[in-house]
């Protein structure tokens, strides 16, 4: 004991000796607690960026989801829509550990001369930060409020999307027979059934073959060099042999979206019959693009498709939105909406927005003018439209920066 410093010598605490047990005890407290603490610290970087991104990843989901249907609503009361992109996130965190003691002689009992306490602290805070930009200007309003390519309707079919709500959402016209907002042709409605029963049984689809354009004259064989050949290749041309085997053509291949009909059965003959096809040319018909007319028919082996923007398509479902009464009766909004014009089209099998006045326990649901507006969590129908939308706006409007998404920082402080 005499090698102990005075301040920590046994008769400045217990006169048996305890004292300098005790000083054991609390520097074993201490280094205990700075032990939990440096592991807990260790381990909060890689935990909060697996925490952060799932909940950020739900919130940016949740955001876009939310206000699309609030869009949607905002189409049915005749107000102007509004769409923000999420640029960045930046959430600070940092984290901040201390440790307090106090010693001293309290006096609790006769026994026990000397007291200590040890009190780790820990500070957390986390600052996000957000960034939106207001989604205008030529390109967005372009993309909105043009028709959607035939090729993004085939994406969209390759996984599996139903053939029905692909084709009363997105087409508007198929070699004549017409889908309108207000003026549906029974020949198309019947169109459809037959398409969607073939649909089924795996005997029609939408999908791609591959085609050569040729994009020159014929070149003699002499002119093209090796050098030629190699930059044709980068650039995604080739050249290959002309006709006469004498000479070069510059070429191109693409994919052409087509309709596939699987001949004979019966379905499938009237199909190719409603679309005014010839079997002789099948099973593949071209999809082209564009208004159909006699002329255009004469070919018999093209199947000319008018699409429909994405704000026709916002337009048409907002007819399934719910209204309160009572804003009918103030001229908040109009009880007959057909969009464009003509007669309202019963969507109810296709998409309904309900009305509650209280929150609803909805994962999609927005408050708007008093009231709140919500897709039912066990109305699958409503919920697979609203996320067919929701995709063809990521595919056909989303700008190149917003397709990227937001970036995400998660800047992690510690101790």
């Amino acid at each position: 004991m005499s090698s102990l410093p005075k301040s920590l010598s046994t008769n400045s605490f217990h006169p048996n000796g305890m004292g300098y047990l005790s000083m054991i005890f609390i520097r074993g407290g201490i280094c205990a607690s700075l032990i939990a603490l440096f592991l807990g610290c260790t381990t909060y970087g890689p935990k909060q960026l697996e925490q952060g991104h799932l909940v950020y990843n739900a919130a940016v989901k949740a955001s876009a989801d939310d206000e699309l249907l609030l869009n949607i609503v905002r189409l049915r009361y005749l107000d102007t829509m509004e769409f923000l992109s999420s640029n960045s996130i930046s959430a600070q965190t940092s984290i901040s550990v201390s440790l307090s003691g106090e010693f001293g002689n309290p006096g609790f009992s006769p026994g026990d001369k000397t007291r200590a306490l040890v009190q780790p602290g820990i500070e957390y805070s986390n600052r996000p930060t957000f960034t939106f930009t207001p989604q205008r200007g030529l390109d967005f309003a372009r993309r909105f409020i043009a028709p959607v390519e035939v090729k993004i309707i085939n994406y969209l079919m390759a996984t599996d999307w139903d053939v029905d709500l692909m084709l009363r959402l997105l087409v508007r016209e198929m070699n004549g027979l017409r889908n309108e907002l207000g003026l549906v042709e029974p020949e198309y409605t019947d169109l459809l059934k037959k398409l969607r029963t073939l649909w089924l049984k795996n005997q029609t689809f939408f999908g791609f073959v591959p085609e050569t354009d040729v994009l020159s004259d014929p070149i003699a064989m002499n002119q093209v060099s090796g050098s030629d050949l190699v930059e044709a290749a980068r650039s995604g041309f080739r050249f290959k042999h002309a006709v006469n085997g004498n000479s070069f053509v510059l070429t191109a291949e693409r994919s052409q979206p087509v309709l596939y009909i699987e001949p004979g059965s019966a379905e499938a003959q009237a199909v190719i019959r409603s679309l005014r096809l010839n079997p002789e040319f099948g099973p593949y018909y071209r999809l082209m693009p564009g208004r159909y007319n006699e002329l255009a028919g004469l070919s018999q082996k093209d199947v000319i498709v008018r699409t429909a923007s994405l704000l026709s398509v916002l337009i048409y479902l907002a007819q399934g939105v719910q209204v309160p009464e009572s804003h009918l009766d103030q001229g908040l909004t109009i009880r007959d909406f057909s969009g464009t014009g003509g007669e309202n089209q019963n969507i109810d099998d296709l998409f309904v927005v309900k009305i509650s006045r209280s929150k609803p326990a909805a994962s999609t649901a927005v408050k708007y003018r008093g009231y709140w507006f919500y897709i039912e969590e066990a109305d699958v129908s409503s919920r697979t439209t609203f996320l067919f939308v929701a995709e063809l706006f990521r595919l056909s409007v989303q700008s190149t920066e917003s397709e990227k998404g937001p970036v995400l920082t998660l800047p992690v402080g510690g101790p």
